[in-house]
């Protein structure tokens, strides 16, 4: 096993069991936390993925307009147990080593250099197809229509 692995598998471990998320699915998503990275897409999945995984939490790292909107809208699911939003973070690749799926539906993109960064990570990613195809780098992103019923994204996402 080399240095690189072991480090990350450590980091990994240390952030799971400092988040008490060791034996949970953790979704993740990092971004601008604004309408057009549709992150309110992301929390109506949420009960979706608990009705075949209650043990899944979902982690939204970044700030920004709709905090407020979303933090209202956690509430209003009750997912308070189950969805984090620590703010901006300066780990993020901890983080990303913490996730187990990476979760991006984007309504448009420029080229989104978290999903560079997630890829580098080796995270499996389910993403909305409106995500250029310049970062198509690995075999690791997984191409979903916004317009997908929230069933077929739970199943890939799972």
């Amino acid at each position: 096993m080399g240095f690189k692995y072991f480090n990350t598998f450590r980091l990994r471990h240390l952030l799971r069991q400092q988040l008490q998320l060791q034996d949970c699915l953790v979704l993740g998503h990092t971004g601008h936390l604004a309408s057009v990275k549709n992150q309110s897409f992301l929390l109506d999945l949420m009960p979706l993925v608990l009705e075949k995984r209650p043990d899944a939490v979902l982690l939204l790292l970044g700030e920004g307009d709709d905090r407020k909107m979303l933090e209202e809208k956690v509430r209003q699911l009750r997912l308070e147990e189950k969805v984090f939003l620590p703010g901006n973070v300066s780990n993020v690749a901890d983080y990303l080593s913490a996730m187990d799926v990476f979760v991006f539906p984007s309504l448009y993109e420029g080229l989104p250099l978290s999903i560079l960064e997630v890829q580098a990570n080796g995270l499996p990613c389910v993403i909305s197809d409106s995500v250029p195809a310049d970062v198509f780098l690995t075999d690791l992103l997984y191409p979903m229509s916004l317009s997908d019923p929230k069933e077929q994204w739970v199943e890939k996402i799972l």
